[in-house]
């Protein structure tokens, strides 16, 4: 608005010049109070975000106490004053068993509990339980431990043996002490676990879900034909079934015999292993054929629970519910307006007991390479050379740290970014501490290559390991979309800039490739014989895409012993002229910058009060969010060290 056309008709003696006049006045005043008002609203903002930034600078993060604090004040975990231990320590492994510690990030802790009390799904971490067990073994007031495994979804083979493993090693040292499993059913890696147990109850609806092993796989040849696709594979070893899905409608006699040997022995030793089982042990087959099991469990009138009992996997059929009511009837309730019993919670026990808790000038750090080694990185957890270079640089420089065991659990993966950890871990030797691997589940291919670099190599019994070869895979589309009318033409200096989507790879780029996985093999193979001491002429017994279980890696020379990650860091003390009792394990995790600020932590600490616990979780994964940084993949086929193959009871693909 142009107030000069008010002063205009004011001159001209308007009829309306007085009313325009007053208009004019109201106007100017609005203006100036509104001006005054914005400059102020500004200095206001300006100087309150100068004292942020200045409160921000004084206390840039809040340690993960606090951030525990603020959680348990409202009311996320058990406050210490509603602790009490009771003679039975109770794991309800309701949810998932992952193999790497606890992150002591604020956002992840919070994350962690907020998804607890929103899903009732629990994670637990493998070293928390086994703590936990080592703890009760030496504690005169607890009489029974109780493992419910009800609602368990997700346990694989090598943490069932290494939970096993620390119950066996209880029972040696306190035989008194009861140890009892529960659940409404047990799949195949959750009664691996229950059978260490001196008491497994079943509810009389469910049953003992022993499957076998099958190790399955789709193959896709046909439906390339049928849609003109053209996979690009360039592959060296001649048993690398990684490809295999693409090139053929099935699986070849050689992987066939191979992977029939692996089943059968990986079977042999679950069997074996249950039959440490008083009930079990003098049974022939503890699965039988389906023919007899069907005849079994005609006559127990279809009752796979009864039929269960009659064969001893189980001591007693009980509803979960009455076992719930026996112990309290034994040990009371935890309040009177509940029927849940008096036990005490591993996580509080672990939480609210004084431990005993080791510290040395000795270290010997622990770090994790779990999953698919790749570059991209989406997660500090990832099997990224990010995430773990980092760690074994404050090794090299670390002092206290004498030594390191890696513990790997990975298929393999891209053949660069497993090349960069392998040389990480070799300058570690290079400063002169000992480097320890064990494996455990799978640790093949690229994982494999990885664990060269070492002193002293573990697996355990059903580890597969090897599958020492390389391929680079791509997929010509060119066929499907000149069928469809799409044509590409365009110029390039160059045939390594041409896209070549809608038209053929030519031979000299699949000569190229194959060329550059077949140097790459030779590399793997010089690096595996270099530091295995052993001949590389003899590439065909323990290369070729070959995969074994951790005896016949032994027999080849891949592995130096079977053995836990426990034995692992007894080895590292040995080889580092160490005690193990005087030296301080320091598991190792990749650093994440998604602390708290002090704005971020206002906010939650707020929102926590006011808002629906869905609201804060989202508001929390924003925040990680804006934390996470992804490294794109190149154009080029990846070149990879990787195995199709899992060491575990499901279907496999």
């Amino acid at each position: 608005m142009d107030y000069r056309n008010f002063s205009y008709e004011e001159q001209h003696g308007s009829s309306r010049s007085g009313l325009f006049s007053i208009l004019s006045h109201i106007c100017r005043l609005v203006t100036t109070i509104t001006s005054i008002l914005s400059h102020t609203l500004a200095l206001l903002v300006l100087v309150c975000f100068i004292t942020l930034l200045v409160l921000i600078n004084e206390v840039s993060e809040l340690d993960s106490d606090k951030a525990a604090e603020m959680i348990a004040a409202q009311n996320l975990t058990t406050p210490p004053s509603a602790y009490e231990k009771t003679p039975v320590l109770y794991f309800d492994l309701q949810g998932s068993v992952c193999e790497y510690p606890f992150s002591t990030s604020q956002m992840q802790t919070l994350a962690r509990l907020l998804d607890e009390r929103l899903t009732g799904r629990v994670s637990h971490t493998i070293f928390d339980l086994e703590q936990a067990l080592e703890y009760a073994a030496q504690d005169s007031d607890l009489k029974e431990i109780v493992f419910n495994l009800d609602g368990l979804e997700q346990l694989s083979l090598s943490n069932a043996e290494r939970i096993g493993a620390a119950l066996d090693k209880l029972k040696a040292q306190d035989p008194k002490k009861q140890i009892t499993m529960l659940s409404t059913a047990y799949s195949t890696t959750a009664y691996a676990l229950a059978a260490h147990a001196d008491k497994v109850l079943l509810d009389p609806m469910g049953g003992v879900n022993l499957t076998g092993i099958g190790i399955n796989n789709l193959y896709y040849r046909d439906l390339f034909k049928r849609f003109k696709l053209e996979p690009y594979v360039f592959r060296a070893g001649a048993y690398k079934a990684a490809v295999e899905p693409y090139l053929r409608s099935d699986m070849s006699e050689e992987v066939r015999t191979e992977l029939r040997g692996i089943a059968t022995e990986l079977w042999d030793n679950y069997t074996a292993a249950l039959k440490t089982r008083k009930a079990l042990a003098g049974q022939t087959a503890v699965l039988p054929d389906s023919w007899t099991y069907l005849s079994k469990l005609r006559a127990q009138k279809g009752m796979q629970a009864k039929l269960d009992l009659s064969e001893g996997l189980v001591d007693e059929l009980k509803p979960l519910n009455e076992v719930r009511a026996a112990y309290a009837k034994q040990y009371g309730t935890l309040t009177d307006d509940t029927l849940e019993p008096k036990v005490t919670d591993y996580r509080d026990y672990l939480k609210y007991e004084n431990h005993p808790k080791v510290s040395s000038s000795s270290k010997i750090a622990l770090i994790f390479g779990l999953g698919e080694i790749t570059s991209r990185e989406e997660s500090p957890l990832n099997f990224t050379p990010n995430n773990l270079l980092p760690l074994l640089e404050q090794i090299c420089l670390d002092r206290e740290i004498k030594a390191v065991v890696v513990y790997l659990n990975s298929p393999g993966g891209e053949v660069e970014a497993s090349e960069q950890i392998r040389r990480a871990l070799q300058e570690v030797r290079d400063h002169g501490k000992k480097v320890i691997v064990a494996m455990h589940g799978t640790a093949a291919s690229g994982a494999y290559l990885i664990a060269t670099a070492s002193d002293y190599i573990f697996a355990t019994p059903n580890t597969l390991t090897g599958s020492i070869g390389v391929f680079a895979l791509s997929l010509g589309v060119d066929g499907l979309l000149n069928e469809y009318g799409v044509q590409e033409d365009g110029v390039a200096t160059h045939e390594f800039a041409e896209a070549y989507l809608g038209r053929p790879l030519p031979a000299q780029l699949k000569a190229i490739y194959q060329t550059g996985v077949e140097g790459i093999y030779q590399v793997f193979i010089d690096t595996v014989s270099k530091s295995r001491k052993l001949k590389a002429e003899d590439y065909l017994n323990f290369a070729e895409g070959r995969v074994f279980l951790a005896r016949q890696a032994q027999q080849l020379g891949l592995i130096d012993q079977v053995g836990s990650l426990n034995e692992a860091l007894d080895k590292a003390c040995e080889l580092s002229s160490l005690k193990r009792e005087e030296v301080e394990v320091v598991k190792l995790l990749p650093e994440e910058n998604n602390s708290l600020n002090l704005l971020q932590s206002l906010i939650l600490r707020a929102s926590i009060r006011t808002l629906p616990l869905s609201m804060v979780k989202a508001e929390l994964d924003y925040f990680t969010g804006l934390e996470r940084v992804s490294t794109p993949q190149g154009e080029r086929p990846k070149v990879m060290a990787l195995s199709p193959w899992q060491a575990d009871f499901s279907h496999q693909h």
